[in-house]
Formats: C-alpha cells, sequence, structure tokens
C-alpha cells in the first residue's frame, strides 16, 4: 500500500478540479484582453509647442523683451477667448478648453499643451499656430521697440562723444595758451624788474649832473616809473587772473576728458546690449510626445489580465445563476 492519499469514493473533488476548465478560459481570457488593451493603437497624445520670448541685456542681467506674466495675462485675456475664423469653423469657439498655457524656463518662454489622438493634429497645429503667431506679433513689436530706443541711445552717445572731443580738443588748446601767456608774463615781468633795477642804478650814479644833464634825468624818472606802472600791472595779472584762468581751463579739460569716458563707456554698454537681443521665435512646434498619454506597458498588461479574468468569472457566475433559477423553477 502505497503512501500517497486515496480519494475515498463519492467524496467531492477539490475547486481547482472541477472547474479546471473555467480556470483555463479565465486565463486566456485575461490574456486575451490584456494583450488587446496592450496592442491596441493609443488615443491619445500630447502635443507641446514652445514661444521663446526673446532676451535684452538690462543692467549688465539678461532678461525676457517681455515680462512672462505680463505675456501669460495677454494670452489669457485676449487670445485664448477669440479664436479666428478658421478655428470656429473648426468648431473651436474657446481655446482654454483645448490648450494649456504656462510659463516655463523662469518665465523666458511660455509652453502650448494639447492632448489628442494622430487624425487631430492638423487641428492641434492649427490652435498653436493662431496662438504662437498672435504673441509673435506682440513680442516683434516689443524686440523692435527695445531695439530702436537702444539704437537711438547709441546715436546720442556717439554725438555725445564726438561733441565731447571736439570741446576737450578746444579746451586744451586754451589751456595750453593760457600756460604760454603765464610763461610770457614770467619773462617779462622778470625783464622789467631788470630794466628798472639797471635805470635805478644808472639814476644813483649821475646824480651830481646839472643843466641839460638833469633835465634827462628827469625824463628817464617819469620812464622808469612807466616801466613800474607795467610792472605793477603784469603783477597783479599774474597773482589774480591767470590763475584763475588756469584754474578754468584745466576744471573745463577734466569735464571734458569725464564725458568722453562715459560716452565711451556708454557706447560700449549700448553696442553690447543691441548685439546680444535675441528676437522672439518658436523654438519648437507641435511636438508629439513619445509616449502616449496613459499607464505604462506592465500597467496595461495587468489592467488587460484582470479585466479579461474578471469578465470571464462575471459569465460564468451569470451563467451559473441563470442555471440554478431555471433548474429550481
Amino acid at each position: 500500500m502505497t503512501s500517497e492519499a486515496v480519494r475515498t469514493p463519492g467524496a467531492p473533488l477539490p475547486w481547482t478540479v472541477r472547474h479546471r476548465r473555467l480556470i483555463v478560459f479565465a486565463f486566456l481570457a485575461g490574456l486575451a484582453g490584456a494583450l488587446i488593451y496592450l496592442l491596441a493603437p493609443p488615443l491619445r497624445y500630447q502635443y507641446t509647442t514652445d514661444v521663446f520670448l526673446g532676451e535684452t541685456l538690462v543692467a549688465d542681467n539678461v532678461q525676457p523683451i517681455e515680462n512672462g506674466s505680463t505675456v501669460l495675462a495677454i494670452m489669457k485675456d485676449s487670445i485664448l477667448p477669440s479664436p479666428d475664423s478658421t478655428l470656429q469653423e473648426m468648431g473651436i469657439s474657446e481655446l482654454d478648453r483645448f490648450v494649456l498655457v504656462t510659463g516655463i524656463e523662469n518665465g523666458r518662454a511660455v509652453r502650448l499643451r494639447s492632448e489628442g489622438r494622430e487624425e487631430e493634429v492638423e487641428q492641434i497645429k492649427a490652435m498653436h499656430r493662431f496662438i504662437a503667431d498672435r504673441i509673435l506679433a506682440h513680442l516683434t513689436r516689443r524686440e523692435m521697440l527695445v531695439r530702436t530706443r537702444a539704437e537711438g541711445r547709441l546715436k546720442g552717445a556717439r554725438q555725445t562723444l564726438e561733441v565731447a572731443g571736439e570741446a576737450r580738443e578746444f579746451y586744451s588748446a586754451g589751456l595750453a595758451q593760457t600756460n604760454a601767456d603765464e610763461s610770457k608774463l614770467a619773462q617779462t615781468i622778470q625783464e622789467l624788474t631788470a630794466e628798472i633795477a639797471k635805470e635805478d642804478t644808472a639814476g644813483s650814479s649821475g646824480a651830481a649832473l646839472v643843466g641839460g644833464e638833469g633835465l634827462s634825468h628827469v625824463g628817464d624818472t617819469a620812464f622808469a616809473l612807466g616801466k613800474r606802472g607795467q610792472l605793477a600791472m603784469y603783477q597783479g595779472l599774474r597773482l589774480s587772473d591767470m590763475p584763475t584762468r588756469q584754474i578754468e581751463r584745466e576744471r573745463q579739460v577734466v569735464d571734458a576728458d569725464r564725458l568722453t569716458a562715459e560716452m565711451e563707456q556708454r557706447i560700449r554698454d549700448l553696442t553690447l546690449e543691441i548685439a546680444t537681443l535675441e528676437p522672439p521665435r518658436i523654438s519648437r512646434f507641435a511636438e508629439r510626445s513619445i509616449n502616449p498619454t496613459g499607464p505604462r506597458k506592465l500597467v496595461r498588461l495587468l489592467v488587460g489580465f484582470l479585466v479579461g479574468s474578471m469578465l470571464c468569472f462575471g459569465v460564468w457566475a451569470f451563467l451559473r445563476l441563470a442555471r440554478s433559477i431555471l433548474t429550481g423553477a
């Protein structure tokens, strides 16, 4: 006698044996449902359009041409509620029902996102094109305004630099002339001082002369007094007027140099601002997502298997219930 358990005649079979066909059918139905759910064509994809707002240099910082919040407000208040006739013929009366608008890249771009089937791609492209073209028109006007203002300031800075250069040349020439006049004045004062000293020495040695010689002395004295007057005038001019003129000329040259340096720096800044000004553009248009919207493949297999199995068991339970009802009747 073997050690295996022997089933008593008339005893009920195990549930798995009695319903093995049902279990096989349920497994096959679940597998078929999983494969159908997995291999069926995906229903919907995400389509994305990004609009770059453009950039400009402001105080050594790169900033969008238009504030991202302002752009979003314009889109939501003016563009989305007003589709054109082409979109209205497609049955689109409110774009915000089909297009989600968000800001990305720290407010440097806006994103349009829609979901739809592949056969709806032309409709999605039409909506995205309408919105992108309208916002680009606004951003392009803004970019032209920024560029025109920068070019105008650059032109003014160049003109001011030219005037400052001419002024510096003029003031530098005036300063050089003032320095030359001061040197000439100093030389004249030195010469007059020497002449007066010489005449004073000659006058003291001829004090004994009489007659006509005395008249000559009187004339020399009058002449000497005239030279002393000139000397006093030149000395006063050197002490008061010449220093003032020289200080004024030096200040004018310094001011012209400072203005020249400021305009040269301003020209460099404005040239860099214009060179770094990036116009707005569409960075990507109606790009379809790689994967369809929905669960991953493994999840789709499990869901399909469970749905198929439950459907099989449901049919079995319904048939059994119907049979019991008919038998009881």
